[in-house]
Parts: C-alpha cells; structure tokens; sequence
C-alpha cells in the first residue's frame, strides 16, 4: 500500500514537472503575434512625446551655467607661501626656467601663495611636482580650481 502510494505520488510529480516544462518552452514554438511583429522590421510608426515647459527651462539654465563656467576641479602645485616680495621674485623665477607653465600669484590674508599648472589629475601634479622639487624643496600637491584647458 505504501509502495503504490509512492508510485502514484511520483507519477504525479513527473507528470506536473513535465508539463511545466512543456508550458515554458511554448512561447518558442508558438510566438505571440503581437511581439514578432515588433522585432521584424516589416512595420513602421512614429512616437509622439510631450515635454513639460519646464523640464526646457531648466536643461536651458543648466547649459547657461555650463557655458559661464571658467574653472572645475583639479589640482596644483603650490611652490611657496610668504610675503608679496618674496612671492612675486619665485614666481619670476619659476617662469624664467617653466615659461610654459600657468602661474598663479593669490593672496591668503597676510601672506601671498605661489601655485602652479592646471592639472586634472593628483597623478599628473604629483609627476610634475617631482620635476621640480630639487629647485623648490618645499612645494607641495594642492587641490584646486583650475582653468579650463585651451581648445
């Protein structure tokens, strides 16, 4: 009695699972009219969309913003920090040997700083900073606002 109880049940199982199994594997055999249509390249229609006024003004504050902007986020090499003296004779120092390289001259309440180049990345400062660090012991990476680079 057990033993065909048992039997029954897994007939029962197996025929379930089976059908299951059968029922998934439909949608290959028998595709729905509706989605092989979509995918066949036979048909073509256009989409209308409807933007809020809204949603305009605000792209067009942001490409405003976007064009004003001067400067993003970057790095420098700051090379010293004192007096106005003293500032302005390493500035001309650094630029008669590094005439490529932007300079910066910013005053920072009572002292003034000397910082150099615009780059993107710290990678690219930290290269640069090695460069220089035998004539300028002192200097080091800063985060900065940098200028936009020249197109």
């Amino acid at each position: 009695m057990v033993k065909t109880t048992f039997n029954i049940c897994f007939l029962l199982c197996f025929l379930g699972l089976s059908n299951l199994v059968c029922a998934q594997n439909d949608w290959k055999l028998y595709p729905n009219k509706s989605t092989s249509n979509a995918y066949s390249g036979s048909q073509s229609g256009s989409i209308d969309y409807v933007v809020d006024a809204r949603i305009n003004k605000l792209s067009d504050n942001f490409a405003e913003e976007n064009k004003s902007k001067k400067s993003l986020a970057g790095y420098r090499v700051q090379i010293f920090f004192g007096d106005r003296n003293q500032a302005n004779s390493v500035k001309t120092e650094f630029l008669k040997e590094h005439s490529g390289t932007d300079t910066y001259l910013t005053y920072l309440a009572p002292n003034f700083r000397v910082r150099v180049g615009n780059f993107r990345t710290k990678l690219n400062a930290d290269a640069f900073l090695h460069q220089i660090k035998k004539d300028y012991p002192t200097a080091y990476v800063v985060k900065d606002e940098i200028e936009l680079p020249k197109l």
